[in-house]
């Protein structure tokens, strides 16, 4: 009797009176685990010995030095190089991303650093191996506004709140490729893979960024403008594509509504787009238990500027739960950057508290004298990254200021 018969006999039932047509005595049962253990044997026997594949990595890579050797492998995985200009960098990127069917994909710039290019992909490689749920791993190019964002907030938040921008090494899992025609197009290899997963949701991890140099000069023109200008023809479609799928961001980024729209107005804020920032936040007006809206409608009238309108709007707002942080960290830059000027920093932090009247004040001063612009903007990225994590914090923290 075969093993599917004999476990077919055991559950035979008279339909009368519900007991069992035949009781499995002790030497059945035997029988039936030995058999049972036999075929288990003979079924893991006759499965085959796969050896594990070696992963194949496709990078590409531009600037990287004739007299630095390209390894074949790195980090268990075998690696294939593809060289290019930065002028072609994107067009052989597109190409790659398309044609190859490795298991990742890399983009390494090796044009402005002086860095080791194959300890960054190294890196990259084994947090993909290490988290299954990361889609991709990257390290942009170091500047101060990138610094401030990527250490401040999470990187996909960072990623839109940036827009596009260089990337020294990339990682990607191909499995995380969208069609071609779901993206913007934007000269900057790898940002349009980066922003399609920050919009789903998408885990990214970041590299170990390490400290800037102290000795390196601030490059406060990568802050954001006091009073930005339009927005250059070539990020046209970006900006189009980035309004129709910011708010699936949001939603799952906040669960709360007015969160969700005070969010997007800050990436737009970020990105220099005060038109869209305004019509977000204007639908929300005295909305929320802060007023996140408000705050970033009083900051868009500054930065228009309409310097007359943001006080009013500051005015509505009354005080904020996010300057306790905001002073804290205005305080400590007028230490750590050895700002001369101790008129505005008595001004901006009277009493040690935070005063959006007398930042409205600097902006307006900034226009008349060259010599206030850096500093503004410097306190105007401050402000902007600290209003972008309170949109994020969870509402049951909010009640309990945030210090870092």
């Amino acid at each position: 009797m075969s093993i599917p018969q004999k476990l077919r006999k055991t559950k035979e039932f008279d339909d009368k009176n519900d007991t069992c047509d035949h009781a499995p005595n002790r030497r059945d049962l035997v029988n039936l685990q030995s058999e049972s253990a036999l075929l288990l044997h003979l079924t893991v026997s006759l499965v085959p010995f796969r050896p594990q594949m070696t992963r194949q990595v496709a990078v590409l890579c531009a600037g990287f030095p004739a007299d630095r050797p390209r390894p074949n492998q790195l980090a268990g995985c075998a690696l294939s190089w593809t060289t290019t200009t930065p002028a072609d960098a994107s067009v052989a990127w597109s190409r790659l991303a398309c044609s190859n069917s490795s298991d990742l994909i890399a983009w390494i710039d090796d044009t402005p650093n002086a860095g080791d290019s194959c300890e960054s992909l190294r890196e990259g490689i084994q947090t993909l191996d290490q988290s299954p749920q990361t889609k991709a791993w990257f390290c942009p190019s170091r500047d101060p506004w990138s610094d401030l964002l990527f250490s401040s907030l999470p990187p996909a938040t960072a990623v839109l709140a940036r827009g596009p921008l260089a990337v020294s090494t990339l990682v990607l899992r191909r499995s995380a490729l969208l069609p071609a025609d779901s993206a913007p197009l934007v000269p900057e290899v790898g940002w349009s893979e980066m922003a399609r997963l920050a919009i789903r949701g998408d885990r990214l991890a970041l590299a170990k960024l390490p400290p800037a140099h102290p000795a390196s000069p601030p490059n406060d023109a990568t802050f954001p403008l006091l009073t930005p200008p339009a927005w250059p023809g070539e990020w046209r479609e970006f900006r189009s594509w980035l309004s129709q799928h910011l708010a699936l961001f949001a939603r799952n980024a906040t669960p709360d509504r007015c969160d969700q729209a005070a969010l997007q107005a800050g990436i737009w804020q970020c990105l220099g787009e005060l038109d869209l920032s305004h019509t977000l936040s204007q639908q929300h007006e005295g909305q929320g238990r802060e007023q996140l809206c408000d705050y970033w409608h009083a900051i868009m009238h500054r930065r228009e500027p309409d310097y007359g309108n943001a006080r009013y709007w500051f005015r509505q707002l009354g005080r904020h739960p996010a300057w306790v942080t905001l002073a804290e960290r205005v305080n400590r830059l007028w230490e750590q950057a050895e700002i001369s000027n101790q008129a505005w920093r008595s001004r901006l932090l009277r009493g040690g508290a935070w005063d959006s009247f007398a930042m409205v004040d600097l902006a307006e001063a900034a226009v008349q004298d060259a010599s206030l612009e850096s500093v503004a903007r410097r306190i105007q990225a401050l402000e902007l990254v600290t209003l972008m994590e309170y949109c994020l914090l969870p509402l049951n923290v909010r009640d309990r200021p945030q210090r870092q």
